[in-house]
């Protein structure tokens, strides 16, 4: 962004500009996107320098600055080797192995009134 329209846009005056014409508010309106990135990108240049003045003076006044913490990424698994064999286990229906040694009748006349019944 040069300062030429820089200049033209802070000393914008809202009442001279003619919004009938759509070529001319199609350009401003590029401008002013324009100068809105310009100044999006100095804020965030602005902020990393604010960080990095922060963390020098914490670290002058004897405190640790911010760390730098790595992102949280698990470690990639790395191929099974040849000569390792991979495990032949699945979970198995339990029903089957289990034997049924006795069958036990519930009298339905020992359930509350408000129980439902079949």
């Amino acid at each position: 962004m040069n300062k030429a329209n820089e200049d033209e846009i802070i000393t914008l005056d809202i009442d001279k500009i003619d919004l009938s014409d759509e070529k001319s508010t199609k350009e401003l309106f590029r401008k002013l996107l324009n100068f809105i990135e310009y100044q999006s990108k100095v804020i965030q240049r602005q902020n990393v320098i604010i960080q990095q003045q922060a963390d020098e003076i914490a670290r002058l006044k004897g405190a640790k600055g911010k760390p730098k913490i790595p992102p949280n990424v698990p470690p990639r698994e790395s191929k099974q080797s040849p000569t390792e064999k991979s495990k032949n286990w699945s979970k198995g229906s339990k029903n089957p192995k289990i034997k049924v040694d006795r069958v036990v009748s519930l009298g339905l006349t020992h359930l509350p009134e408000n129980s439902y019944k079949m």
